[in-house]
């Protein structure tokens, strides 16, 4: 795990889902393997022509941008408009048949909740999120949700961060922002003067609740907090 202070005081905290809040290799991999094959069927063409076109697709774009594309964007670029990757995922991913509640970060994010303002921020449909969200057992924790619906945008463009902000009333510099994926999640955020927390192994989630519950003691605001996980 990996912490990026924030250059002004902490107001929010700002969460990605998907391998962020839990972690479940199953359903990441049911995620792209239905929407391949939605897309597949669209081309009617083989799948794995269709798989090997959207990892070729998905290559040519972090070239030319330096930085790894949503699978929404790459669909974008296959012809797939976002309003139709939106249906499809609302269609076919089935976070309740992969996922079970987390008690214990459950307990930790409503002591947080206490604290700070909560949001999530996902490039899966805002209903998507919140049936994975109730799958988790953490529905009613996140006064805010953002997902790819809501401004037509997919992370890491600015528009979804800035319409969670938005509704979290807190400016760029005021909201840490977890994630699992630096170039996507985090660096929108730390770019403009935020914090960043990046989960990069299993044992990071395991780690999470503690670290921000210490984070977001009155007495850690007034110094530089390291991270030390194994």
């Amino acid at each position: 795990m990996q912490y990026f202070p924030g250059s002004g005081p902490l107001k929010a905290l700002l969460f990605d889902i998907d391998n962020t809040l839990y972690r479940n290799g199953p359903y990441l991999a049911h995620q792209t393997d239905v929407l391949v094959a939605r897309l597949a069927r669209k081309r009617d063409e083989d799948q794995t022509l269709t798989r090997a076109l959207v990892a070729r697709t998905r290559q040519e774009i972090a070239v030319a941008t330096g930085r790894r594309p949503s699978l929404a964007t790459t669909f974008l670029e296959l012809g797939v408009p976002l309003a139709e990757s939106i249906l499809w995922r609302r269609e076919l991913l089935r976070p309740e048949d992969f996922l079970q509640p987390d008690p214990v970060l459950a307990g930790a994010l409503r002591e947080l909740g206490g604290r700070l303002p909560l949001g999530v921020v996902t490039n899966n449909p805002e209903e998507t999120g919140r049936r994975t969200l109730e799958a988790l057992g953490l529905e009613g924790l996140f006064p805010v949700l953002v997902g790819l619906d809501t401004r037509e945008c997919s992370k890491p463009g600015w528009p979804i961060f800035q319409a969670a902000l938005d509704l979290l009333g807190t400016p760029p510099d005021g909201v840490l922002l977890a994630g699992d994926r630096y170039d996507v999640d985090l660096e929108p955020v730390i770019l403009r003067g935020g914090a960043g927390l990046l989960l990069e192994e299993d044992q990071d989630l395991e780690a999470l609740p503690h670290f921000l519950l210490d984070l977001t003691r009155p007495e850690a605001q007034k110094g530089p907090l390291s991270v030390d996980t194994p």
